[in-house]
């Protein structure tokens, strides 16, 4: 190593510096001597370089360094970009907008000054340019592309709509009615609140959310619950609520005209159907809450307690006494009981506004009370021919989805390419479960929730959840078969004893709804072929024909011969079972879709 050492004179200091005139603006302190480490607040050898007492306590707190505190917006810009780096501008309908912006955690409750702001920074944050500094010189113009997509969503109205009504954001599960049972055990409280969050939630679809029938509380009066009722079984024609965000064919895209219009038809077609599951949905929910609202039982208990009231008043009362008072609860039931109540109790015979109704001249037109009884009859009646309407919609789509579960989600429950033998035997399985339920919507419904909840465990766990519930199903039908095959023979026994003969067997029973059912009235010698039918197909001594006959009435008496036509019934269902007979034969069509 080579030391240099140079020489330096410093060049006089100019004359008119000299000659200038100085004053002093202040005096020195007295020289101090300070530790190092209180010094500097940089120092190495400091053991908390976080801590700023020590030059605070000397120099006063506005010189002490500010250190921010630790967060985690690094960490979580670092995650937005690795979902940004993902996303491709073709499918962008896919992407979810309000997570492209940074407002994953408001979405539908996001403002548009919000949305604007979130764009403002998303640009600024992820311009192409800063972006291809981030990742190296690497160009990658669909971060902002997507962004750009989101912005144009999110800041129209109308498009912004139609992605908030498929959001795939919110979770629009309803809770079971099992669940909210369980809530209203462990505290009504918890009940009324959970009922209520799931409608402040589907309320984002109403024209106006802030006046949405509200549940109440145990405390509310009848008339909050009859708002809130008929406000929610009818909040499908309120809602807004539309699926043309997710039309998959689009219409722009074709020049032909009646393409064009097939397209439309789809698509409208298809938007009807994805808004009548979506308004069962709700109506689902409204009836487990109302099966759980324990609200109406109190109300319908006050009102027998007013009907109670008025009826002993009636009684009790005389010329010159004056009417016992009604008991609280029961005259304000009596104040809030419908017209139509009071109308009915009117005319009940016995009372006194009956008798004075008879005295009077019968109307020659209809009355107001008449009319609004037949309107209410008629309201009444489409309601009911609604509600079973639904029900049959919710029984189609709970088999649907079930099939489509075990059949494509699941490949026919196997772990490879299922063979046509695999496939046949799972389509009868899957047909004598969805048969065994009877179109029953709830227990379909729970097994299609048991089959949900294990898809996320992988196909073991659908394919236990699957053969336990067909196990379960053949058990409870064998065993309503056996209960139904008892009481025919039963049935059978008791006839026998009446005229002497032997007891009907099974067999017999079934033979002879079969030669009743073969041989119609009116065929000479009906009842002697007949007894030849019933000892041909059951391999038993021939009966006499009074026998036959007498048996024959009692399959027509009402109530036991109801019993033994459904025992033979299920006793032929059965032996069908039995002999490998399948009444519809599974289809292949889902076999060559997969293999084609």
């Amino acid at each position: 190593m080579t030391i240099l050492t140079l020489a330096v004179s410093l060049p006089p200091a100019p004359a008119s510096l000299l000659k200038a005139k100085t004053r002093a603006v202040g005096s020195l302190t007295a020289p101090r001597t300070l530790p190092l480490d209180l010094a500097s607040p940089r120092f190495f050898s400091r053991s908390d370089p976080t801590d700023e007492t020590a030059i605070a306590a000397l120099f006063g707190a506005r010189t002490v360094d500010e250190f921010p505190a630790e967060s985690d917006a690094d960490d979580a810009d670092d995650a937005d970009l690795e979902y940004l780096l993902t996303l491709d501008p073709v499918a962008w309908k896919q992407q979810d907008h309000y997570r492209v912006l940074g407002l994953a955690d408001k979405r539908y409750r996001a403002t548009p000054d919000e949305i604007k702001a979130a764009h403002r920074a998303r640009v600024l944050k992820h311009h192409p340019d800063k972006l291809a500094a981030q990742l190296g010189g690497k160009d990658n113009d669909a971060v902002f592309k997507c962004i750009q997509k989101a912005w144009d969503t999110l800041s129209d109205p109308a498009k912004r709509r139609q992605f908030d009504s498929v959001d795939k954001g919110v979770d629009d599960r309803i809770p079971l009615e099992s669940a909210l049972r369980a809530l209203y055990a462990e505290s009504p409280t918890k009940f009324y609140a959970e009922v209520q969050r799931v409608c402040d939630r589907e309320a984002r679809f109403a024209p106006n959310p802030a006046k949405a029938a509200p549940f109440g509380d145990a405390d509310s009066p009848r008339r909050v619950v009859d708002t809130f009722y008929d406000y929610w079984y009818s909040f499908g024609a309120k809602s807004w609520r539309s699926f043309e965000y997710e039309d998959k064919d689009d219409v722009d895209a074709s020049s032909n005209r009646d393409h064009k219009r097939y397209m439309e038809n789809k698509n409208k077609a298809e938007r009807t159907r994805k808004k009548t599951e979506d308004n069962m949905r709700i109506r689902i929910f409204i009836d487990r809450a109302l099966a759980v609202d324990p609200r109406l039982k109190k109300f319908k208990e006050d009102e027998k307690l007013a009907k109670k009231a008025k009826q002993q008043q009636q009684k009790g009362g005389r010329p010159g006494s004056a009417p016992s008072p009604a008991p609280a609860a029961a005259a304000a039931a009596t104040a809030k009981s419908t017209p139509a109540a009071t109308a009915a109790k009117a005319a009940r015979p016995g009372t006194a506004a009956a008798a004075a109704a008879t005295k009077q001249p019968a109307p020659t037109a209809a009355t107001p009370s008449a009319e609004s009884a037949a309107k209410l009859a008629e309201a009444q009646d489409l309601l009911a021919k609604q509600a079973e309407r639904d029900r049959k919609a919710l029984v189609k789509k709970e088999k649907k989805t079930i099939k489509t579960l075990i059949t494509k989600d699941f490949t026919y429950l196997s772990a490879t390419p299922p063979t046509s033998q695999q496939m046949e035997s799972t389509l009868v399985a899957l047909e004598s479960l969805l048969e065994t339920c009877k179109d029953d919507a709830t227990e379909l419904g729970d097994i299609r929730a048991k089959l949900e909840s294990a898809a996320p465990s992988g196909l073991a766990a659908v394919k236990a959840v699957f053969d336990a519930e067909v196990a379960r199903h053949a058990r409870e039908a064998a065993d309503a078969a056996l209960k139904h095959q008892n009481a025919a023979l039963r049935a059978a026994n008791a006839t026998s004893a009446k005229t002497g003969a032997r007891p009907w067997s099974a067999k017999e029973l079934h033979a002879l709804v079969s030669g009743v059912n073969k041989i119609p009235g009116g065929t000479q010698q009906r009842w002697e072929k007949i007894a030849d039918h019933v000892a041909h197909h059951s391999g038993e001594p021939l009966r006499k024909v009074a026998d036959v006959i007498a048996q024959s009435k009692q399959l027509l008496v009402p109530g036991g011969g109801a019993s033994t036509a459904a025992a033979l019934k299920s006793l032929q269902d059965q032996q069908k079972r039995a002999a490998g007979e399948i009444k519809d034969a599974p289809t292949l069509r889902d076999e060559y879709a997969m293999h084609g």
